[in-house]
This record gives structure tokens, C-alpha cells and sequence, in this order.
């Protein structure tokens, strides 16, 4: 079989399962009974299984939490892990972010790139090879997973259901690959008393916000410091007056938590003017001295780095509770470190007026260059693309490889573009999208012999 013409022949398949399953608002939200993640994400994965179903593969709804289709016999599974959970869409769309449009070769949308993309174009890798009817002694499964942007608990659940497979990849980084990613901890903050009234920033823990709104009594600060301090910074804000009180709303610039300095934090910018303009709050003086704008943990002693790359220490997400200024901390730790230690340092870390608590962690994940699976991987990918040039990286993003033994992050993005993953106007190209069904099917032809 012409792999190509077979991939050419799906083409417009691939675009309308795409599209279809974009138009899921697949962000976790309230657990119910039945539906772990939410109704959106649980409708999207049983979208997806029928699609599978209708190619004739194999499938199984593992109580909402992920899925599988799978095709080929034996005891053996060869397993691609995507997800179809995404990060909400925020604000700045030019399109609306749950419908996707086609447009000059590519495919506008939340999800296109960040995972649903790679997930279609994975189930149509399993049919190329389903219909190239060629003798599979081991089973070819791929997983999808409703979880993954927050915490990936959709695998812990897979695990205990399926136990683990002997060998995968998880199409939810770079190519060529991606042979060590950071430890990942995700903690919370709460304030005891503040003078900011009301604060909101940010939508996700994961990702540097680009709004703020702060709330405080008008006559705390000097109003033109604060204008002098917005403009000397280049920070679009605005300040709006009634009955006394002023409500500060802060534009920043989104990025992904894995990658802060290309963003710029509008909470940051927001409580840092405050201060500039002379309010006094001991709030305003804490989150200064622990989150500073280079986003390294040096304000809470836990600044590291390893050949690889640094710790990151980000502040995705603010708001108030009961009285209270709570926020979310993402922080990445360098591939060849502990996280336990670094959480150990966080936990000794005191205020007065202040509380963290670790909700949960992840250990590193990395690969020796000359491993196996790395070998085999990078060599399908110089064989498909030509591309000699493009080495395996590692990232301060983290991927369902965390879950298992022996399982890598081969795709979805290729190296130095820009997809706009986790921002606004997301895309993936289409033309791309094929070179990834030719990837993964050349990939899992490689694991059969593994």
C-alpha cells in the first residue's frame, strides 16, 4: 500500500473528525456521578470511540475517565496516549475557539493542536494499517484520555483498570521527541486578610495570565504613579470609579506555564504597580518577595537547574474566597532533579499571614539518548521528514509519558512553530496534520519488531 495516497485518501475525513470533536467544550469542570470531568469531555470521548467504532476497531469507555480502540491480537499493546481535554479558550479568539474553521491550510480551534488534532490523526494512522491487513501478533491501542491539562488523573485510572502496556508514545509534545520532561508540582496559596477587596486573574493554573482585575477603595494609591508605572512598563490597563472604589483590570501576554518568559503575567504586573503607586498591603508585599517576574522560585528558596533547563515557579490563577486571596502555583522541575525535595523546601518555607498547600506532584521523566525506544523514534522521524538537523529536546511541559514505564512524547508540534497552544487563535496546518498520520503509522510498524 501507498502509505501517502492512503493518508491523502483521509484527508477529509481527518478535517471532519477534527471539527467535529472541537466543537466539545472539553474543559474539565464539576465532577458528577458518572461523568469524573464533565459532561462536555465525556461526550467528546464517546464521540471519539464511535468514530473508532465505525472503522471497525475495537473499543471500551473506561467509566468516563478515558477510553481505548485498539486493533490486532495477542498480549502485547503497542499504546498512543492523546487526550481530548483542553485548556479554556480565554479571550482574543478571531474565530470562535469550539468551531472550527478551515481557512488558508489550516485548522483554527481549541484542541486542534493541543490534542484532538494528534488524536484523529493517530485513529486514522490505526485504519492505514488496519486496511494494510498485515499480520498483528500484538495489539495496537490507542488510549484517550479526558484529563490531561489537569493532572492527568484520567491514567491513574487507566492503570488500575488495564494495568500498563509495553512500549508507547504520547503525541502531546515535539518532534522529533521528547526525551525528558520536568517534575511537575501544583500547589495553592491563601491569604489571612489583604486590603485588596476583590481580586481575579488568570484561568487555568497552568498557564501565565493575561488578565487581571484587582478591587480596592479609592484614595489608597497614587493614581499617577500607577500611570506612570503601566505606561514605563508598556502594560495596557484600565481604572474604572464607582461609589468609591476602583477596579483596576491589567492585560498581560498568555503563555504556557512550562515556557513563563514568554508571556507576561498581568497579575504580577497588576500587584506590582499597586505597590509602585505606594498601596500598603502586606499581601502586595508577600506575593513580591515569593513571585518575582523572573518565575524562577528564588522567592521561595527553591531556585535549581540541571544541564537541561531551570525550575520554573508560575501564578497562573488568583481570585478571593470567603474573605480570602487564594491562587494556584505551577512549578517545573528540572528533568535530572527530585520533586520531593523541592516540595520539601516549599512546605518549610513560612509566613505569617499566609498558607501553601501541595495539592499534588510528579517525579521527572527522562530517557538516556542511546535508549531503545529514543533510537527507534528519532530514526522513524529522519526517515519520514529528512530532517537530520532537529535534535530530541526536553521541556518544563509535562505529557501522559509521566504514567507510564516506557512511553515518550513523539508529536504532535514540530520544532519552532508556533501553534498557539494554550493561547489564542490555536491552529494546526493541515498539511502537517498528514505528515502525522505518515509519523505514526511508521512509528507503530517500528514498535511491532520492539
Amino acid at each position: 500500500m501507498d502509505i501517502d495516497n492512503a493518508i491523502l485518501n483521509y484527508k477529509v475525513d481527518i478535517i471532519d473528525k477534527l471539527s467535529e470533536l472541537v466543537s466539545f467544550k472539553s474543559v474539565q469542570c464539576e465532577r458528577k456521578a458518572g461523568i469524573p470531568f464533565g459532561e462536555e469531555n465525556a461526550k467528546c470521548l464517546n464521540r471519539a470511540l464511535d468514530m473508532a467504532k465505525d472503522y471497525g476497531f475495537y473499543t471500551k469507555n473506561l467509566d468516563n475517565y478515558c477510553g481505548y480502540a485498539e486493533i490486532g491480537s495477542g498480549e502485547e499493546i503497542i499504546a498512543i496516549v492523546a487526550h481530548l481535554d483542553v485548556v479554556p479558550a480565554g479571550d482574543n479568539w478571531k474565530t470562535d475557539p469550539f468551531k472550527a474553521v478551515v481557512k488558508e491550510g489550516k485548522i483554527y480551534g481549541r484542541g486542534t493542536s493541543d490534542d484532538k488534532g494528534a488524536a484523529v490523526a493517530s485513529m486514522i494512522a490505526l485504519k492505514i494499517i488496519k486496511d494494510m491487513k498485515i499480520p498483528l501478533n500484538k495489539r495496537i491501542r490507542l488510549i484517550l484520555g479526558c484529563a490531561e491539562e489537569t493532572g492527568s488523573d484520567c491514567m491513574k485510572y487507566y492503570l488500575l483498570k488495564e494495568g500498563d502496556f509495553k512500549v508507547g508514545f504520547t503525541p502531546d509534545g515535539d518532534f522529533p521527541l521528547l526525551y525528558g520532561e520536568k517534575g511537575h508540582i501544583r500547589a495553592k496559596f491563601k491569604t489571612k486578610s489583604s486590603a485588596i477587596i476583590d481580586i481575579s486573574g488568570g484561568t487555568v493554573a497552568n498557564a501565565v495570565a493575561d488578565e487581571c482585575m484587582i478591587k480596592v477603595k479609592s484614595g489608597m494609591y497614587n493614581e499617577k504613579a500607577l500611570k506612570n508605572f503601566f505606561e514605563n512598563t508598556n502594560t495596557e490597563y484600565n481604572v474604572e470609579s464607582i461609589d468609591n472604589m476602583d477596579t483596576i483590570i491589567v492585560k498581560g501576554v498568555a503563555a504556557h506555564a512550562s515556557n513563563p518568559r514568554l508571556g507576561k503575567s498581568a497579575i504580577y504586573y497588576a500587584i506590582k504597580g499597586l505597590k509602585e503607586a505606594g498601596l500598603e498591603d502586606y499581601f502586595i508585599d508577600y506575593y513580591l518577595k515569593r513571585f518575582n517576574n523572573e518565575c524562577d522560585g528564588k522567592g521561595f528558596l527553591i531556585e535549581c537547574q540541571d544541564d537541561y533547563g531551570v525550575l520554573t515557579c508560575v501564578n497562573g490563577k488568583i481570585g478571593t474566597e470567603n474573605g480570602s486571596i487564594v491562587g494556584d502555583i505551577d512549578i517545573r522541575v528540572p528533568v535530572t532533579l527530585d520533586s520531593k525535595e523541592v516540595v520539601k523546601k516549599l512546605k518549610d518555607v513560612k509566613d505569617e499571614e499566609v498558607d501553601i498547600v501541595v495539592n499534588k506532584y510528579s517525579e521527572t521523566t527522562f530517557f538516556d539518548l542511546n535508549s531503545k525506544l529514543v533510537k527507534t523514534l528519532l530514526n522513524v522521524y529522519q526517515e519520514v521528514t529528512g530532517d537530520y538537523t532537529s535534535k530530541p529536546i526536553t521541556t518544563g511541559g509535562g505529557t501522559y509519558a509521566k504514567s507510564f514505564k516506557n512511553c515518550i512524547a513523539f508529536g504532535c508540534k514540530f520544532q519552532n512553530k508556533d501553534n498557539h497552544i494554550h493561547k489564542e487563535n490555536e491552529f494546526v496546518d493541515i498539511e502537517e496534520l498528514l505528515l502525522q498520520v505518515k509519523l505514526y503509522v511508521n512509528a507503530i510498524l517500528k514498535l511491532l519488531d520492539y
